[in-house]
């Protein structure tokens, strides 16, 4: 019951209600007295919800998540706090208390002020911040890139037939999934197909690898998160990849390892566009090209029932498969003076490679593909100490076919198995890319690598 208090003047009244902002006005036990028309259009409540209510009763019953009369009351001094309401929506309230002449709080008025725009503002410069740093991010990818050059190196038909793909497809918004080996250039082809679109001057290109990031926070990196939408997450939330790629292009290389429980999800950005951060409720339209890429027959798998089968379809518009480089040999010798040149600029070294040391790198069988080749010939360039490059100056395993090994008395037959056994492990995961995709392939246990890893010394 409310205590009695003088009555407000209507003069007061008046200039309370023309008020822009919220005003709400309790006694001294936190009843509510008043309420003016702004608040109602800013919160919802109508004065006939409130009036003579106890505001520890609204909270209770969920108008408010807490009430600053109520701190105000327990202080004795002003407080400013936000407030969400009942629908979600945060406003800022700032509590004054009003004494009497024996100093006791006979009134606290509450001023309310709509943080819609303010929050609305917040998020647009976090956005901005996120999207600067994906420029930045871009920009050190451009710049690694011209380390080797602008161009991708073409030296096989193969790879002509795979790039004229990629032309006629990089005008479009086709979904695009690039099959191929670790190390084959599949994401440089991602960004040739974003370069061409028409949103290289809209968005930019966000590439993420579905396979380095753990399941727990990967649905979180994709599609962001709300405030207080699980333990550690930041305050103010956090924008995923997809708003980030707005009118871009994302790219999910390794796709293959997203989770049974996450691909629903994807299917939906894909199919209507929309997204919905973690901990939210509210979808959000994004206009986004997705491109992916794996290493793995994705077919197989969805008659393995390890990928969903609508995702598939949706993400199988047009494929492309990019040969592995011992399938396009006559691009070796390219790409070996391609790299030659590139990092002795880098280096300043005027590095060559002989004859019969080019014949041994045709040879090879490159298990790593281009990217291999790469980080072959910058070592060559850095610790060969003479301009030319001989057959002694490559890695063990590239000199050719080692002889057939003759028996040694004293290496038992079970230690002899057990290094060859190592040798192929060894050689599975660096073509696969993971000891994970390395015991499928060989079809053992993924813990069975590991232990056996341990067990050895030199590590794979």
């Amino acid at each position: 019951m409310l205590k009695s208090i003088p009555l407000l003047s209507k003069q007061i009244e008046a200039i309370i209600e023309s008020s822009y902002d919220g005003i709400y006005v309790t006694d001294g036990e936190a009843n509510t007295i008043m309420v003016n028309s702004a608040y109602e259009a800013m919160t919802g409540i109508k004065k006939e919800e409130v009036i003579g209510r106890n505001m520890r009763d609204l909270v209770r019953e969920g108008f408010i998540d807490q009430s600053v009369t109520l701190k105000v009351l327990e202080t004795g001094k002003r407080a400013t706090i936000r407030q969400k309401l009942r629908s979600g929506k945060e406003i800022l309230v700032t509590g004054n208390p009003i004494f009497d002449d024996h100093g006791k709080i006979v009134m606290v008025v509450t001023n309310d002020r709509d943080m819609t725009e303010l929050i609305k503002l917040h998020q647009q410069v976090e956005h901005s911040m996120q999207i600067a740093a994906a420029y930045k991010e871009k920009f050190q990818t451009i710049q690694e890139v011209g380390t080797f050059g602008k161009d991708f190196v073409v030296a096989s038909q193969a790879m002509s037939d795979v790039c004229a793909m990629v032309e006629r497809v990089g005008k479009t918004d086709a979904t695009v999934l690039f099959y191929g080996e670790t190390g084959v250039g599949k994401d440089r082809l991602v960004e040739e197909i974003h370069r061409i679109s028409p949103r290289y001057d809209k968005g930019v290109l966000v590439k993420i690898n579905c396979g380095a990031i753990p399941e727990s926070l990967l649905e979180s990196e994709l599609f962001g998160y709300e405030s207080g939408a699980f333990t550690g997450a930041k305050k103010e939330g956090k924008i995923g990849l997809f708003e980030l790629a707005d009118e871009g292009t994302i790219f999910l290389d390794e796709v293959e390892c997203l989770p049974l429980s996450l691909q629903p999800k994807l299917l939906r950005a894909l199919q209507d566009f929309k997204i919905v951060r973690v901990g939210g409720t509210v979808a959000k339209k994004v206009n986004v090209r997705v491109v992916c890429a794996t290493n793995m027959d994705l077919k197989e798998m969805v008659e393995k029932n390890q990928f969903r089968a609508d995702l598939y379809y949706r993400l199988n518009v047009v494929s492309v498969i990019v040969p592995p480089l011992r399938e396009r040999k006559e691009a070796i010798p390219h790409l070996v003076n391609y790299f030659i040149n590139a990092f002795n600029q880098k280096y300043k070294k005027k590095k060559y490679v002989t004859k019969e040391t080019m014949d041994l790198l045709v040879s090879y069988a490159w298990p790593g593909n281009v990217r291999e080749v790469a980080n072959v010939i910058e070592r060559l360039s850095v610790v060969t100490d003479k301009m030319r490059i001989d057959p002694e100056d490559l890695p063990h395993d590239m000199r050719g076919k080692a002889p057939d090994p003759e028996i040694d008395r004293e290496m038992p037959l079970k230690e002899y198995l057990e290094e060859k056994e190592m040798a192929l492990i060894r050689n599975a995961i660096k073509k696969y890319g993971s000891a994970r995709k390395a015991a499928a392939v060989l079809k053992i246990d993924h813990s069975t690598i590991t232990r056996k890893l341990k067990k050895h010394e030199r590590p794979a």
